[in-house]
């Protein structure tokens, strides 16, 4: 943390109280009383553009009339007379605006414009933000899918539990304040349950959104009970509950469960298909898919660029087929095109076959849990990651291998693919740089899943960059040097091995997909063929060569040349000896 950020911190540990319910936490102004002046004429400029706007469309005031009562009926708000302003030294109006999200477009939220300036100063300017205590979104989706049995839930207005006057949708140190609140909670109350209870409030909740898998139903019922239980000694109350076992939903009272399934018969209809954390879960086939909504964009770069951008894939898992349309933005960027710009014939062609191909992505399913159902009790787990490179990308895959006494099983976790940088770059320093992405995805991995991972493997068909990794006396120049520093820091050069161009799924990320392509890719989905079978049926690595100092990226050695000269003095009849050092 930043000293600003152990400012902030000490602020909330000092002023956190219990009232009313709910923990009431100060906004840590960085001065007291804040450096700001009344700012009502620029708030009234605002409010009379949103008249205009509401004005013009009926529908949105109702909805917006109703959220401002809606604040003011549960105290999130209230109202203030002209005659106490007088009295209360600072005073600082918020203008205001609706939000709609894209894929909710019944719910409105209306946001506090903390950063409107006025004479040069805002709100936010006047607090601290406070550190970023939200957990990594690749750590929360990971662990979500490592059990059989997932739940997911919703903080009920999680910004407006942490103060009778609450903190506020557009101010920069909300997210902090209400991550504090919420660990808070269960730090607090950490004696009164259940280790893993507490554990999945510190770890697997993403804002106010929580994901979770357990092993068994059991379970599943304890640890909803106690999450609502010990969240709502903070005042935080759990709602909009799912989840794919239907035991599990029972347990949760009906007006506690998400909107889809409060009027489902358990018995015999089937669980929807719900968002979590921006990804489509199919509750019912337990399966990750995605979601097309084609949109009419214009048939321009920022057309393309809005249509490829909402196709939200934390995973990766559909990374082949995006990286050719990353490629018609990188080739019309290096042409200097406008964004506005109507595209050449080309480039129009290659768009419109990869936009007709986009709504086969909906074909595409992935099962959420990493485990087969009745695969037994595994022995063991292995990450395998694969890396390679090409003229256009390099990229690297990663795969959960898990061993049970009678199987094996293999699933893809996380996949990465980057475009090779315009300025051109060798096709060894390409691959270089995804077996340095393979490394970082490790160290995530083991990081964020709670599993016991013994030595892993690390795999590419490049036999220059293994020289690379396995040398251990030649010297690099500083762009390799600097990436075999860091793989060497994450891996160990034993676990590097070779595998051939037709068995590396890292191939796929780096060259692209077509949606059919990918879908019926079974080594993209579930690795190569030879990760199912026993250790000793994988490929083995071939001998490798030397390294030569012809290689353009070992550095030559530096020759230390001594030269002894003697220089006479006759007229003392003596000797003066001196020494040159010549670095060649």
């Amino acid at each position: 943390m930043s000293i600003k950020d152990k400012q902030a911190i000490a602020i909330w540990e000092e002023s956190i109280q219990m009232k009313d319910g709910h923990y009431e936490l100060a906004i840590p102004f960085r001065n007291r009383p804040p450096d700001l002046v009344n700012n009502r004429c620029m708030a009234e400029r605002r409010l009379q553009s949103l008249g205009k706007r509401l004005q013009g469309d009926t529908q949105l005031k109702l909805k917006y009339s109703e959220g401002m009562k809606d604040l003011v009926a549960k105290k999130y708000a209230e109202i203030v007379n002209e005659d106490e302003l007088a009295h209360n030294g600072t005073v600082w109006y918020l203008p205001h605006h609706p939000v709609y999200h894209p894929m909710k477009p019944e719910k409105l939220r209306i946001v506090f414009d903390c950063a409107s300036m006025h004479h040069g100063m805002s709100l936010n300017k006047q607090v601290l933000s406070g550190p970023d205590l939200t957990n990594k979104l690749l750590g929360v989706l990971l662990r979500f899918r490592q059990e059989t049995v997932a739940l997911m839930a919703d903080v009920q207005a999680m910004f407006h539990q942490d103060e009778c006057t609450v903190h506020l949708f557009g101010g920069t140190w909300s997210p902090s304040c209400c991550n504090f609140a919420l660990r808070h909670t269960a730090l607090d109350n950490c004696s009164d349950f259940h280790p893993d209870t507490v554990d999945t409030v510190l770890r697997n909740f993403y804002v106010d959104d929580c994901l979770k898998s357990v092993s068994t139903e059991e379970k599943g019922i304890e640890i909803a009970r106690e999450l609502c239980s010990l969240l709502a000694r903070g005042g935080f109350k759990l709602t909009k509950w799912i989840s794919n076992n239907t035991k599990v939903l029972a347990s949760i009272p009906v007006e506690e469960r998400a909107k889809d399934v409060k009027e489902l018969d358990l018995n015999y209809e089937a669980l929807p298909t719900e968002r979590a954390l921006g990804m489509q879960w199919d509750v019912e086939h337990d399966c990750i898919g995605y979601k097309i909504s084609p949109k009419d964009k214009p048939l321009t770069q920022r057309g393309i660029l809005s249509v490829v951008s909402s196709i939200y894939g934390p995973h990766g898992f559909v990374s082949p087929f995006t990286l050719k349309a990353k490629l018609i933005i990188q080739d019309l960027s290096q042409k200097k095109l406008g964004w506005d710009e109507a595209l050449e014939p080309e480039p129009l062609r290659r768009w419109l076959k990869w936009k007709q191909d986009l709504p086969k992505i909906e074909e595409y399913k992935i099962n959420r849990c990493l485990k087969p159902n009745d695969f037994g009790e595994i022995d063991s787990y292995q990450l395998h990651h694969f890396s390679d490179a090409s003229e256009l990308a390099y990229g690297a895959v990663s795969y959960l291998r898990m061993t049970s006494k009678e199987h094996s099983h293999c699933c893809l976790l996380l996949a990465k693919g980057h475009l090779a940088p315009i300025k051109k770059v060798t096709i060894p320093r390409l691959e270089l740089m995804g077996a340095t992405l393979s490394v970082k995805l490790d160290a995530m991995m083991r990081r964020e899943l709670e599993l016991d991972f013994p030595i892993d493997g690390f795999w590419m068909d490049s036999t220059i960059v293994l020289q690379y990794v396995k040398n251990e006396e030649k010297r690099f120049h500083t762009f390799v040097a600097n990436r075999i520093s860091l793989i060497h820091s994450g891996s160990s050069p034993s676990q590097w091995r070779h595998v051939d161009s037709k068995s590396n799924p890292a191939d796929d990320v780096s060259r692209g997909l077509s949606a059919t392509e990918m879908i019926d890719n079974e080594r993209w989905l579930h690795g190569p063929s030879f990760l199912w079978l026993d250790k000793e049926d994988w490929p083995k690595s071939p001998l490798l060569r030397q390294l030569k100092d012809e290689d353009p990226e070992i550095k030559p050695n530096k020759e230390v040349v001594t030269i002894c000269y003697i220089q006479s003095c006759s007229e003392l009849n003596r000797q003066a000896v001196g020494t040159t050092l010549i670095v060649a």
